[in-house]
């Protein structure tokens, strides 16, 4: 729906005709303080989810990298286990 300059015309005339010239400037104060508190409201909770989707994002990544690192501990210790002599093995 797109709004040209004959539509805008119109409603500042009757906007004008309704509100009256004195009202007309405190209501698009109004207005636009709505307008800027409505877009910096969406910006803090794009900003809110975006944050919390990096902080899960962070977590999963760091559980997955110990459960990594502790499977390839273990494999590593297991091979050396299996690779030793049972009386040249050392412990550590």
């Amino acid at each position: 729906m797109n709004i040209g300059t004959p539509e805008l015309v119109i409603i500042f005339i009757l906007a004008l005709i309704f509100f009256g010239p004195h009202k007309l400037p405190e209501i698009g104060r109004s207005l636009g303080k709505g307008i800027r508190e409505l877009k910096k409201a969406s910006r803090d909770l794009t900003a809110a989810i975006n944050f919390d989707d990096d902080y899960d994002l962070e977590r999963e990544v760091s559980a997955v990298k110990e459960t990594v690192e502790g499977s390839i501990s273990d494999a590593v210790e297991s091979d050396r286990l299996k690779n030793c002599d049972s009386d040249h093995c050392e412990k550590g």
